[in-house]
């Protein structure tokens, strides 16, 4: 796994090899606290078969998300938004030379990672036109929800009813035997329960 570690130098080097190259990039968040980081590193990262087709067709970064949250804030976004119930780490993007994310998931066995670098790899192949569609329509996404405004008094701000509807929703995901949401895996999701304290702030619902 020829990764090169997220330092700035390191990160402009990777781009403008991948961009030299025309290959997509692999960009693998985690931490060193992160045990299905460590298995996808052992079950493929690690393994030669993996690692040739990384090599061959793909320019690989490790990003540590303790030391750049920054990186990994705007590719688990990303992530929510292409796959709204499977995202965590280790945080595993598909992205343009540039980039520009196409696709994000989590961890993934050795033979189904293989089937998704091999898809990308042929979608490259036979419609990279495709590729710079998806790309431009997520980071248009994720220009728009950094434009997101929550305290905005405007028509884009939600009702009453709306967060009403919202907190209905997500209390139905919470599981109150086991902790988070429920079904697995139980990633921390921050957003949700900055949410709903928000709400009992203002609502006093219990």
């Amino acid at each position: 796994f020829s990764a090169v570690y997220a330092g700035q130098q390191t990160v402009d080097e990777a781009l403008a090899k991948a961009t030299t190259e025309n290959k997509l990039l692999v960009i693998s968040v985690g931490y060193a606290a992160c045990h299905w980081c460590h298995v996808m590193e052992h079950e493929s990262f690690e393994d030669s078969t993996v690692a040739a087709v990384m090599n061959e067709h793909f320019v690989s970064i490790k990003v540590d998300r303790e030391e750049r949250p920054d990186v990994d804030d705007v590719y688990m976004t990303a992530c929510q938004l292409v796959s709204p119930k499977g995202c965590g780490w280790p945080l595993n993007v598909i992205a343009l030379p540039d980039g520009r994310p196409i696709w994000a998931g989590t961890y993934f066995p050795k033979a189904q990672w293989l089937r998704v670098l091999e898809q990308f790899q042929k979608l490259r192949t036979d419609d990279p036109a495709k590729m710079e569609e998806y790309a431009a329509g997520l980071t248009n996404a994720l220009a728009e929800r950094n434009n997101f405004n929550p305290t905005a008094t405007d028509a884009s701000a939600l009702s009453r009813e709306e967060r009403q509807t919202i907190t209905a929703k997500l209390l139905q995901t919470i599981d109150y035997k086991e902790g988070g949401v429920t079904g697995a895996p139980k990633f921390p999701l921050p957003e949700l329960y900055e949410f709903l304290l928000a709400e009992h702030f203002y609502t006093k619902d219990p």
